[in-house]
């Protein structure tokens, strides 16, 4: 199988010649096991959940959607077989075959603004991981309230996603120091 390749015969040379040096991550077994992984960033009231919620084609737990921010943690939506319900960040970061492990780094100030939300029925996530990403702010609000580094977390988030959508509110086109870092970072 494609892991076994990877660690058999790829993994060894990255290792020789120190490739994960330069910035590019070694693949763990959630990198095999695990759906490609999407994720959504732009500035609060822009569309991100309301976005999600059409792909999923229904509303899904810890779903916040409204004219303020609302969105004020990181929202992995993935598919369940069994129940819907929201995991703890703490429980995902040690969760098998969900590539969130390495995300304890950043503390117990993110975990807690960290969740999963499993959710049956939906074709869409039983072949993708969608993450929703708390709406970036302007000026003070920056960092008001946040007790760890969002560019950091957004970082993390943005080298092991497959795609990255950047959403817009169109009526509102403000490019916060903040925005202009996340898209510098990707």
């Amino acid at each position: 199988d494609l892991r076994t390749l990877y660690l058999e015969r790829i993994l060894p040379v990255e290792e020789l010649c120190h490739f994960h040096k330069v910035g590019n991550l070694q693949l763990d077994g959630a990198s095999f096991s695990s759906p490609p992984m999407v994720m959504l960033i732009g500035p609060y009231s822009a569309g991100k959940t309301s976005f999600i919620k059409h792909l999923v084609g229904k509303s899904f737990p810890g779903e916040r959607v409204g004219i303020e921010p609302t969105t004020d943690k990181f929202v992995a939506i993935m598919n369940s077989e069994d129940e819907e319900r929201i995991v703890p960040g703490n429980a995902l970061t040690v969760t098998p075959n969900t590539p969130f492990a390495g995300l304890e780094k950043f503390g117990n100030g993110f975990l807690t603004r960290f969740e999963g939300s499993q959710v049956t029925g939906s074709e869409i996530l039983k072949n993708l991981l969608i993450v929703d990403t708390p709406g970036i702010l302007t000026g003070e609000k920056q960092t008001i309230g946040r007790s760890y580094n969002y560019q950091e977390v957004l970082e993390w988030f943005a080298e092991r996603s497959d795609m990255i959508i950047l959403m817009f509110d169109v009526q509102k086109i403000d490019v916060s120091d903040e925005l202009s870092a996340a898209i510098k970072s990707l």
